[in-house]
């Protein structure tokens, strides 16, 4: 009666084994999607910064392009100044490229603080890349474990179900 009881009890501490391998195995997926997620984020994060200095640059350009058609209207309004020979026609095309050189003024203001942005941008995009890298690498490193501590654990779930089935069956024939 006594080793019936002990092999009850050795199948008791089995049963709990199991349960605590199982319960072990059930906090891996979670695991896992929650460090894809993290790698994800920090991935997108790096993808959005990139995507704040392209429109920077993107407009920067538009300013450049801007600037090169006041240009153009200036050298446009000075041969037409030459051509005129009525004195009202000529200071309005005065008027006409003063406003164009005010203008060129401020577009080249702003493309100055777009570069300063960019700047700013770009040295704050290379910061997101490389913490997406490192967030990667650990993360790869992170789910490397994780398979490998599921692979263990269900070695040792195995081991120890089959531990207790034969447990059982010396129950089962006592």
């Amino acid at each position: 009666m006594l080793e019936a009881i002990e092999k009850l009890l050795i199948l008791q501490d089995r049963d709990r084994q199991i349960g605590s391998l199982e319960a072990e195995l059930a906090v891996i997926p979670p695991q896992r999607l929650a460090k894809q997620q993290k790698a994800a984020a920090a991935r997108a994060k790096a993808e959005a910064a990139r995507k704040v200095v392209m429109e920077l640059e993107t407009a920067r350009k538009q300013l450049e392009l801007e600037v090169e058609t006041q240009q153009e209207n200036i050298h446009r309004f000075s041969l037409q100044q030459f051509q005129t020979k009525k004195n009202d026609e000529y200071q309005a095309l005065g008027r006409e490229i003063e406003g164009a050189r005010r203008k060129i003024s401020k577009l080249e203001d702003q493309q100055l603080e777009l570069m300063e942005q960019t700047e700013q941008a770009e040295q704050a995009a290379q910061a997101a890349a490389n913490e997406a890298a490192g967030i990667g690498a650990e993360v790869e490193r992170e789910l490397a474990d994780l398979e490998a501590r599921q692979k263990n654990l269900h070695d040792q779930l195995g081991a120890t179900q089959s531990g207790r089935d034969s447990l059982a069956e010396a129950v089962e024939d006592g």
